[in-house]
């Protein structure tokens, strides 16, 4: 185990431990949804005390990680960071959020998506959400938090026109495997398809942002994939 008083020593933030003072607050910070038990929970004060962390300088605290992507990039290459083509490619897609991500719900996703499915997919991922994400932002927009534990995102290349039928039916499937555990909500950055504006957004805040489009483009003149009814 890592010389966690070696590692609280280095930082400028702190370490926090099973039966410190927070410890039931702080080890619950990533995602609400999981019961986490680590060894000890970091408070970093900035990116020199995650690059400690991760034994970047000026030795290694807790080991020399199996792949090390740590660094700063420049805006230009954050569309490198999922290794997503930076060509244009064709693609569909589909996705869920999900509430709680129980054993049942593993094994559905895993059958459906899983190195036994014969999918077609390029890809199908479970991505964490929870914690901070599901708690409203002060001045945080149309939509200032994301009520769900997990996403589910899946997305299929059809290289040739006659695979999107095959990719839009396992998409359907995937999403229809998880459904039993599915809010019943979007979320636009993963809308590919056409979804109602009351599954994107809180009846509240889909009737004010109607009334701004009322008010300022009557006239519809900003146009969008998802484009608001004019009360």
């Amino acid at each position: 185990m890592a010389d966690l008083g070696q590692l609280s020593a280095k930082l400028d933030g702190d370490v926090v431990t099973p039966g410190d003072a927070g410890w039931e607050t702080v080890r619950r910070a990533w995602n609400l949804a999981v019961d986490q038990n680590p060894a000890a929970v970091a408070l970093v004060a900035g990116a020199d005390d995650v690059a400690r962390s991760l034994g970047r300088y000026p030795e290694p605290v807790l080991g020399e990680p199996i792949m090390d992507t740590f660094g700063t990039i420049p805006a230009a290459e954050l569309v490198t960071i999922h290794m997503d083509p930076e060509h244009p490619v064709p693609g569909l897609g589909n996705h869920a959020l999900i509430g709680d991500l129980t054993p049942d719900a593993v094994d559905a996703f895993v059958e459906v998506a899983g190195p036994d499915a014969g999918s077609p997919l390029l890809l199908a991922e479970l991505r964490h959400a929870g914690g901070a994400l599901s708690a409203p932002a002060r001045d945080g927009g149309a939509l200032p938090s994301v009520d769900a534990g997990f996403v589910l995102n899946a997305i299929g290349s059809p290289v040739e026109p006659a695979q999107a039928e095959a990719i839009n039916r396992h998409l359907d499937i995937v999403c229809e495997a998880v459904a039993p555990w599915a809010t019943g909500s979007y979320y636009l950055n993963f809308a590919e398809r056409r979804a109602a504006l009351d599954t994107l957004f809180p009846p509240a805040t889909h009737d004010r942002l109607s009334e701004i489009k009322r008010r300022w483009d009557p006239d519809g003149v900003f146009r969008a994939n998802f484009t608001l009814r004019i009360p």
